[in-house]
């Protein structure tokens, strides 16, 4: 094989292997459209709105929303992915967004979504609660943060 060749060969993989990585979604890019290829987005928000700008109450809790409640909650990750599979039902206990949303209740999803990716949805949503200090800025619908 003449020089020439293996030096085209060479800057062929050398450019596909940049290109590759200049294009390779961040975790949070990739949690984010498995969250918004999954259906997630038709009743959840990103971020929340800001106190008193909205008449009508939100489909679903915001993920910020979702992150804030649950931040200090070591078994999180275990107890959102099970919602996020099997829906949340209509006791009492499973209620507490009532009076804050529209929807009571999250319906099943465990033929849309497996549990790693239900595990890895919930990781980025709880990566989303603000610090005390930060007021949320409005609603976000096109990019993770």
């Amino acid at each position: 094989m003449s020089k020439a060749i293996r030096a085209a060969r060479l800057s062929a993989a050398m450019v596909a292997f940049v290109a590759g990585a200049a294009i390779a979604a961040t975790p949070a890019q990739s949690a984010y459209q498995l969250a918004r290829d999954r259906g997630c987005m038709v009743c959840h928000e990103v971020e929340s709105s800001p106190p008193g700008t909205v008449e009508v109450p939100p489909s679903a809790p915001s993920f910020e929303d979702i992150a804030r409640r649950y931040r200090a909650d070591p078994s999180a990750v275990d107890r959102l992915a099970a919602i996020v599979e099997q829906g949340s039902g209509p006791r009492a206990r499973d209620r507490h967004w009532a009076g804050k949303t529209s929807f009571t209740q999250m319906f099943p999803n465990e033929l849309e979504v497996t549990n790693e990716e239900a595990r890895e949805i919930v990781g980025w949503i709880l990566t989303l609660a603000p610090s005390a200090a930060t007021p949320s800025k409005g609603r976000q619908q096109s990019s993770p943060r």
